[in-house]
């Protein structure tokens, strides 16, 4: 197939990193892959796989930037037979489902984030309405991202999660310490670090010996080390930023821990498990695909500090269900390589725009889940599943779902090119 990406940018943090894997992925399955980059004003480094990168070199989100980024779009797609468009990303699905809208492109967008919580400004969530129905198709990477949109947009979508490039090698001679590890970027309202520091800070009364590493860099840095020294934990929590070896840097610690309010699905956790590490993670999104509660990693309710500390003492205390929860994570993560998920998405890709081939279909739930123990750390209690909240969505249902390109030209009245609602809209969502 001849397909073109749109996204924002090629950087490998985060969902940069999986997009790459994905491009270079079907790039060695024989795909012609090029990749329009909405938000750069230059082509990257290290993509000589990809046939061509398309430097928009337009940023912004008025009108006046949005047209003429539309029309650039619409000059590339003319110029090339692509077989189909994807992209990547809330502002690059907006971009592109407006861009392309009336054209015979088909477009798959791809979700990377809460739908929940992000984007969080009313024009963008007015715009992403607008634009999602123009979609061919939609592909999500949780079951949970997928139930906050409407019917008719989840009967022409798949769920792929995201994945590992390849099971790592675990780092060798390396002696364990007692210290508890997070990576993530430092921002408060996502990520929430300061329920981090909390219930470490709680663990840390029982368990003086213990320190806290912190890798990762961001807006709320100083905030951070501002609480740390409010919460008299100087001394034993250290924000060490990007670490060159992510692997190598989290490894030497007993757990990892991640404490954010919402994710898309996690990378770092995948990182973390990938090792062996015993995770510890709040229900923050698309963790529960990746951790089975009490067998391969520990789920606690968002905001909940005090059991949050319980977890990590009881894990601290059990060398045996440590060790267990560890190995159980590094077993499981063999079923999030790109071995097994590539072909997910050559079969989801090849099904959105040729409908009349066959239903492309995961492995089966028992053939992704090994065989694991069901005992349960005692004293930490499974959180109750997330109460089901109405969505942005729901209210329009019905009046917002034109059928994918051909009734996209009768709808562009209503939609007045997105321009309007365009150029409020916020200059860039968060990323993970």
């Amino acid at each position: 197939m001849n397909l073109c990406f749109f996204t924002e940018h090629l950087n490998q943090s985060g969902d940069g990193k999986n997009l790459t894997f994905i491009l270079e992925g079907l790039s060695k399955a024989g795909h012609e892959i090029s990749v329009v980059l909405l938000e750069e004003d230059r082509t990257p480094d290290g993509f000589e796989y990809l046939k061509k990168i398309y430097p928009v070199q337009i940023r912004g989100r008025k009108t006046a930037a949005f047209k003429r980024r539309k029309a650039l779009i619409q000059d590339i797609v003319n110029d090339n037979n692509f077989d189909a468009g994807i992209a990547f990303g809330i502002n690059a699905n907006i971009d592109a489902a407006l861009s392309l809208r009336g054209t015979k492109l088909p477009l798959i967008l791809c979700v990377r984030d809460n739908p929940e919580f992000v984007p969080n400004d009313f024009s963008k969530k007015a715009l992403r309405k607008i634009s999602y129905p123009f979609a061919t198709g939609i592909i999500f990477q949780t079951e949970e991202q997928k139930a906050f949109f409407p019917e008719k947009l989840q009967a022409r979508s798949f769920v792929i999660p995201n994945f590992l490039d390849s099971l790592p090698l675990l780092p060798q001679n390396t002696q364990k310490e007692h210290s508890i590890v997070s990576y993530s970027r430092l921002e408060n309202e996502q990520k929430n670090m300061f329920m981090l520091f909390d219930a470490f800070a709680d663990f840390a009364k029982s368990h003086p010996e213990y320190t806290l590493k912190v890798f990762g860099d961001g807006p709320d840095k100083e905030k951070c080390e501002t609480y740390i020294s409010e919460i008299g934990c100087d001394w034993n929590i250290k924000l060490l930023g990007e670490p060159d070896d992510v692997t190598g840097r989290i490894y030497p610690s007993e757990i990892f821990v991640l404490t954010s309010n919402y994710e898309g699905m996690p990378n770092t956790l995948l990182s973390a498990m990938s090792i062996g590490m015993p995770c510890i993670s709040t229900d923050c999104g698309g963790v529960r695909d990746l951790i089975q509660n009490g067998q391969s990693g520990v789920i606690v309710d968002k905001n909940d500090t005090k059991t949050m500390s319980e977890a990590l003492s009881f894990l601290a205390d059990n060398d045996e269900i440590r060790n267990r929860l560890g190995e159980n994570a590094r077993t499981m993560m063999q079923f999030f390589t790109a071995e097994k998920i590539l072909p997910l998405w050559e079969e989801a890709i090849n099904r959105l725009i040729h409908p009349e081939t066959e239903v492309v279909s995961a492995p089966a739930e028992d053939e992704n889940v090994p065989e694991q123990s069901k005992e349960q750390p005692e004293t930490v209690q499974n959180p109750v599943d997330p109460a089901e909240e109405p969505n942005d969505f729901a209210a329009d249902e019905e009046t917002l779902q034109p059928e994918p390109q051909e009734n996209a030209e009768t709808e562009s009245e209503n939609a007045a090119d997105g321009e309007v609602l365009a150029e409020t809209s916020a200059e860039t969502e968060p990323k993970e």
